[in-house]
């Protein structure tokens, strides 16, 4: 007759768990007093995305439960374990949106700075000759905050501290040479001249910055 006793050398692979463990990790202490465990079923709460009456009564049981913010907080906090359930009185879609709300409001605050340099570099550079795609390619901004910076009314207005660090490193490559020549250059060029944009060599010792400050050569207000 064959033993089926099983002897603790048949699992010496296996950590003997501490006394007192579950093999499942307990659910929090205020689990007892939600209105979820003690009312309808689990599936109640787990409806079908389509059943919108199903998702607004659990809803409305989620409204006079205790612990409606501790369970939208763990939900928050776990939300591969609360996918496709209600909790906290919110469906995921919701749960998403105010997940996406807060981490806006607790991002650090992006640092600002005014304008008027980066446009008067991005306008210095096309009266060089550079136009607006090579600007883009050597600033790695977008085509539409280029063309804002250099056609935008007013110097008052703010852009954030590294758009302006791309411009100023660009502006320190094209300006110490000549654009290639051809068709793009011209224009570029004509534009400026049209608006009476002084070209990077007028610039040369004159700090950028400084809203009384004027280019060398030309006497005109570029900013």
């Amino acid at each position: 007759m064959t033993s089926t006793t099983t002897t603790n050398t048949e699992h010496r692979h296996l950590r003997p768990r501490p006394r007192g463990e579950d093999l499942l990790p307990r659910p929090p202490a205020w689990t007892r007093a939600a209105l979820c465990a003690k009312v309808g079923s689990p599936s109640d709460w787990s409806p079908d995305p389509s059943d919108t009456e199903a998702a607004e009564a659990a809803i409305e049981v989620c409204g006079h439960c205790p612990v409606r913010a501790q369970c939208l907080a763990d939900a928050l906090a776990r939300p591969r374990l609360a996918q496709g359930t209600i909790r906290g009185g919110l469906v995921d879609v919701a749960r998403q949106s105010l997940h996406r709300r807060r981490l806006r409001q607790t991002a650090p605050s992006v640092a600002t700075v005014p304008v008027l340099e980066a446009r008067r570099m991005v306008r210095a550079l096309s009266a060089d000759g550079y136009g607006r795609d090579v600007l883009c390619r050597e600033s790695g901004l977008s085509r539409s905050t280029v063309v804002k910076i250099r056609d935008g009314a007013g110097g008052g207005a703010g852009i954030e501290s590294w758009v302006l660090d791309r411009i100023r490193s660009a502006y320190k490559r094209l300006s110490s040479r000549r654009p290639a020549r051809g068709s793009h250059t011209l224009k570029a060029q004509r534009y400026a001249a049209a608006r009476g944009w002084a070209p990077s060599a007028a610039w040369a010792g004159v700090d950028m910055a400084d809203p009384d400050s004027r280019p060398r050569v030309h006497d005109i207000d570029a900013a």
